[in-house]
């Protein structure tokens, strides 16, 4: 499914931002998925286990990525590096999006294939 525009917000210096509902490379959950409309880079953080998955360790692309995202969202302004503060959010958002909708929510790790790696 892909993605809807309106939900990406641009964070400086080519950076966009979408929160993304990805079951099959994070699992059912929201992650944080960055990706740079300039130099073409793309990382996908799954604050709730502590992965992070790149364009330099994965042949994913943001194409690929986008299709499979079944859902998504807009994402609040907070530095990546305010690991406590995603997570938090990532984790109350996922679970109310879960029970308000009757889907499964997981804190499952992603499988660590495929490059993840630890935030």
């Amino acid at each position: 499914m892909p993605i809807n525009p309106m939900n990406s917000d641009h964070h400086g210096a080519g950076n966009h931002v979408i929160l993304i509902w990805n079951p099959i490379h994070v699992g059912e959950r929201f992650a944080h998925f960055n990706r740079n409309t300039i130099s073409g880079s793309w990382v996908i953080r799954d604050y709730i286990t502590g992965w992070f998955l790149s364009n330099a360790t994965s042949p994913l692309t943001i194409a690929q990525i986008e299709q499979e995202t079944v859902r998504d969202a807009f994402p609040p302004f907070h530095q990546y590096t305010h690991n406590d503060d995603w997570n938090a959010f990532l984790r109350l958002m996922s679970l109310a999006f879960s029970k308000q909708n009757g889907v499964p929510y997981s804190v499952t790790a992603p499988l660590p294939i495929a490059g993840w790696q630890r935030i």
